[in-house]
């Protein structure tokens, strides 16, 4: 399941955002996924992991893209 949600903001960056939902074999993955307007980019992804009982996790990932050079072509 893919859902759009309400348009956001991160460090001065506008994103838009979505919601997914995942299941697999007992597990479920439920992430909110942050995309730079302007550029298509991932910006945030935010996910929690059930698999049942105890066994709850949470993570974020934050991409940052300042700093990327395409490497020297030597001739």
């Amino acid at each position: 399941m893919c859902q759009s949600l309400p348009d956001g903001s991160i460090d001065g960056v506008t994103v838009t955002n979505y919601r997914t939902r995942t299941e697999i074999e007992g597990a479920v993955v439920e992430s909110k996924i942050s995309i730079s307007k302007s550029s298509g980019l991932a910006i945030e992804v935010d996910n929690n992991l059930d698999a049942g009982g105890n066994k709850k996790t949470y993570y974020s990932t934050r991409y940052t893209y300042t700093g990327i050079h395409a490497p020297t072509i030597q001739k």
